[in-house]
């Protein structure tokens, strides 16, 4: 049997002895060559999202091995039960990457750059409802050169790459150590 398209057979629903109905399909075939992504967006990053941006996925379980593309479409609703609507990614060199339909990723989808003030994830310490960063002080009426740390309450913003946005609730100066 000779089929419309290239591929590869992913279910067949026929076995040797048996009718075929020509209403019925006899297997699915895949064509891996033109797949693309369907990426999850959230309510509140939708407004950044907008095709032609570039990502950056890893597949999920596996090396972190980088694959890139690019958005060209965004849906107009949202999915139902998880307020988040589906952008569509075109995937450059698929082949290449040996990605199969269903696989779960991680994606970064590049809005450009904002220079923030953030801290490591790890250097985020969260306490009674409230987080707090460590400023390395000179302990007051110390004659020798003893440090200490003080909590320096702050708000947390976006977490990215293993670094968490802060918003400093008190003035800082650039020479602080934190």
């Amino acid at each position: 049997v000779v089929a419309p398209i290239r591929g590869t057979v992913g279910d067949s629903y026929v076995n040797t002895g048996a009718y075929v109905d020509p209403t019925k399909p006899l297997m699915d075939i895949v064509d891996n060559s033109k797949i693309h992504c369907d990426l999850l967006v959230y309510e509140k990053d939708l407004f950044k999202v907008k095709p032609g941006q570039k990502v950056n996925f890893v597949l999920t379980n596996q090396d972190n091995n980088p694959i890139s593309g690019e958005i060209y479409g965004i849906n107009k609703n949202f999915e139902k039960d998880i307020r988040a609507v589906i952008a569509h990614a075109v995937i450059k060199d698929p082949v290449k990457s040996r990605l199969i339909p269903g696989m779960y990723v991680s994606a970064l989808i590049d809005v450009g750059n904002q220079t923030v003030p953030a801290v490591p994830v790890d250097a985020l310490v969260r306490s009674a409802g409230k987080e707090y960063i460590y400023e390395v002080t000179r302990f007051p009426g110390a004659k020798d050169s003893s440090y200490g740390f003080k909590k320096v309450e702050v708000t947390s913003g976006v977490t990215d790459l293993g670094y968490t946005e802060i918003t400093l609730l008190g003035e800082k100066s650039p020479q602080d150590k934190i």
